[in-house]
């Protein structure tokens, strides 16, 4: 009986030290945006964190259709892109085609940084 009683005070003692550890990852990200706006006055570092949030956005929001390496799918290549920014912002806000609109809300310019950023 205390074999087993031992054996589940170790078990729980283990789950309590896992559940401690397991809040470490939110302590590193207000070190990550400090260094962010430490850099923030330079346009290349801004222009980096577009493109890395563009780059996010199309992962959650075009990747299913465009793909991967944005050779297309169920949607057309986004591989040699003829668009400005501007209207890259207009297709993904109103929509072209078969693709509807609003699919990426907020996220608009920072997706045409990211698919510019690939051409």
């Amino acid at each position: 009986m205390y074999k087993k009683m031992g054996l589940l005070m170790l078990m729980f003692g283990l789950l309590f030290a896992l559940a401690a550890c397991g809040g470490g990852g939110d302590s590193e990200a207000p070190a990550d945006d400090a260094a962010e706006t430490d850099n923030a006055d330079s346009p290349e570092a801004g222009e980096v964190s577009l493109v890395a949030a563009g780059e996010e956005a199309y992962q959650k929001s075009c990747i299913s259709c465009h793909g991967g390496n944005l050779e297309g799918g169920a949607g057309p290549a986004l591989t040699d892109l003829t668009l400005s920014k501007e209207e890259i912002i207009e297709v993904i806000k109103n929509g072209q085609g078969t693709m509807p609109g609003g699919l990426a809300p907020g996220n608009e310019e920072a997706i045409a940084e990211y698919l510019l950023s690939q051409q």
